[in-house]
């Protein structure tokens, strides 16, 4: 699963504000240092836009605040990959935290950072 977020949509202030798919990107913001847990809410509004962008500066991005195909790539792959049957499973590791993905054989994402599996899908919000 290295490297894998290549393909992945945009989510920012404007595009999948209300998702899973934004609650993955913040639980990498936080594993990475730029965003508090309690801002896992699956909500892209400023405090989120702002760690974002602190997120890009820090990876020698442009700063736009758009967690977009540079900033997943940027956010790296998933290490101690293991495949099961139906699952290949991981963990995201960033600087200052760690939390558990999984990919299934049709390519779509869940992750956990303490409350459960959550699919990481752009039309629905679980993860508040």
């Amino acid at each position: 699963m290295y490297n894998d977020w290549t393909d992945e949509g945009v989510v920012n202030v404007e595009v999948h504000r209300y998702s899973n798919a934004t609650c993955l990107w913040q639980a990498i913001l936080w594993a990475n240092g730029h965003l508090s847990k309690s801002g896992i809410d699956g909500v892209f509004g400023d405090q989120t836009d702002a760690a974002t962008r602190a997120f890009q500066r820090a990876r020698g991005l442009s700063p736009d605040g758009s967690a977009g195909r540079q900033s997943w790539t940027a956010a790296g792959g998933i290490s101690h990959t293991v495949d099961t049957s139906d699952w290949v499973n991981g963990m995201y590791s960033g600087w200052e935290g760690a939390f558990s993905v999984r990919r299934s054989n049709a390519g779509n994402y869940q992750f956990n950072f303490g409350n459960g599996w959550q699919w990481a899908s752009y039309n629905s919000r679980t993860c508040s």
